[in-house]
């Protein structure tokens, strides 16, 4: 009964997102349409078991992290209302920002999981251990940061009047560092925190941009 369900449901969603994809063609234009078909491809992908290969549940789960900002690019200049390909490059510098911190989230959340991904799944944890997992998960973190601070091409594209960027990479810097300090659980939670709070500070910055 709960499999007829479960594959009633998923006719329904195939029909709901295929049927999406005429208005999406007419608004955003071919390439939005083929990405987002990739998405629904991707998806489904993972769905069926893709996630249990190594190394490609992270990738996914990094680039459905960052798919909305490239297909808010490809939507936004289709209708043209991103004025001009510099803001669409400001998005894709951001997703390329997002995705790397979405990894490293992702492994750490396969070292919490490992036991139960045991023998059911192929992670970075399993494969390497847990200690090395997690210096790979954290490095990636230190390599995205140090390019937010050190390079000044980043300040440059998201300045902004309050400098909101400034503001989130003040927090959100400190927050990296002392959850590599905490155990696992608390580091990994406060991580997902300080992306939240280092992304926001750059979408606010376009935002900001956007409207002056």
């Amino acid at each position: 009964m709960i499999s007829l369900i479960s594959i009633a449901f998923a006719q329904i969603a195939n029909s709901m997102s295929s049927s999406s994809l005429v208005p999406a063609a007419a608004v955003g234009g071919f390439g939005f349409v083929g990405w987002t078909i990739l998405n629904l491809v991707l998806m489904a992908g993972y769905a069926l078991g893709m996630q249990k290969i190594f190394l490609v549940k992270n990738i996914l789960c990094g680039f459905f992290a960052i798919s909305p900002l490239v297909g808010a690019s490809l939507l936004g200049n289709a209708m043209q209302f991103l004025g001009n390909n510099a803001i669409a490059m400001k998005l894709y510098q951001l997703a390329a920002i997002g995705f790397p911190l979405q990894i490293s989230r992702e492994i750490l959340k396969d070292i919490e999981d490992v036991e139960v991904d045991r023998g059911e799944k192929q992670t970075l944890p399993l494969v390497i251990g847990d200690t090395n997992s997690k210096r790979i998960a954290y490095g990636l973190v230190g390599v995205v940061n140090g390019a937010m601070i050190l390079s000044p091409y980043y300040w440059k594209m998201f300045a902004s009047t309050p400098p909101l960027y400034a503001i989130s990479v003040a927090i959100g810097t400190p927050m990296c560092v002392v959850a590599n300090r905490l155990p696992l659980v608390k580091g990994q939670k406060l991580l997902k925190k300080s992306i939240y709070v280092l992304l926001s500070g750059m979408i606010s910055g376009l935002l900001l941009q956007s409207w002056s």
